[in-house]
């Protein structure tokens, strides 16, 4: 009996396991999941330089590349930053991130 829950579990675990990268990528109802900032400042220096920022949307577009997904505004980085940089500091503030519009996937 104890074996038969030890081989359930295992093969339980190896399917979460399994479905987990697909999941990550995805929100609910199928979207793209928002970017959170501690994976964009990758200084931790609490900002998001513009560097930071294009490298992050630049590494992001390659993957949706590889996964055969177009991402909306994938070339225009700078304006992107623009928008999100809300006090035109050349920084984007966790409480700037935050206030961003939700993701949107062009159909």
């Amino acid at each position: 009996m104890k074996m038969n829950r030890l081989a359930l579990a295992i093969i339980v675990g190896m399917l979460a396991i399994s479905i987990a990268p697909q999941v990550d990528s995805r929100g609910f109802g199928g979207r793209q999941q928002q970017p959170e900032f501690i994976n964009v400042d990758t200084n931790n220096d609490g900002l998001i330089s513009k560097d930071e920022f294009e490298t992050f949307h630049s590494d992001r577009q390659l993957r949706r590349v590889g996964q055969a997904k177009l991402q909306r505004n994938a070339a225009d980085s700078s304006k992107l930053f623009e928008q999100y940089d809300l006090d035109q500091d050349g920084f984007i503030s966790a409480e700037e991130f935050l206030a961003r519009p939700p993701c949107r996937r062009s159909t």
